[in-house]
């Protein structure tokens, strides 16, 4: 009787496997890269930001994925670009010397990142793991 309960109980359990999906070549990554981003575009309400990571370790991919997302939405939502030239000019027996100085520097400003994670799926990929991660921040 317990054995005919037990089948029966097993019968009405969902109990698949989420499917593995292993990605083979750069075609394919580069397919599902936009398939994914593709889905989010940022608007004036919200900055989304779609990004892909490789480890060997799961976990390691998950995070950096999750940190190249991150990246990507304070670069669009809060950052700005400083450039400074500068141009020496010094006139000696010997000719005109000349030193030029280019700097860029991104600074980002103080930011409470209140995001939500709107995607995150990991594939198996060679001898590894990618990680695909889509994060959201309003900007209202």
């Amino acid at each position: 009787m317990s054995c005919l309960l037990f089948l029966v109980g097993c019968s009405q359990t969902k109990m698949v496997k989420d499917e593995v999906i292993q990605l083979k070549g750069n075609n394919q990554l580069l397919q599902v890269n936009y398939e994914i981003c593709n889905d989010y575009k940022s608007n004036s309400a919200k900055v989304y930001g779609c990004s892909s990571s490789f480890s060997k370790d799961l976990e390691i991919s998950k995070s950096k994925s999750l940190l190249n997302a991150k990246s990507e939405v304070i670069d669009t939502y809060n950052s700005s670009f400083n450039q400074s030239q500068t141009m020496l000019s010094q006139d000696n027996k010997k000719g005109i010397v000349l030193d030029y100085d280019n700097k860029i520097v991104n600074q980002i400003s103080d930011t409470v990142l209140n995001y939500k994670v709107e995607y995150s799926k990991t594939f198996q990929e060679a001898n590894g793991f990618r990680t695909f991660t889509v994060i959201s921040m309003d900007l209202i």
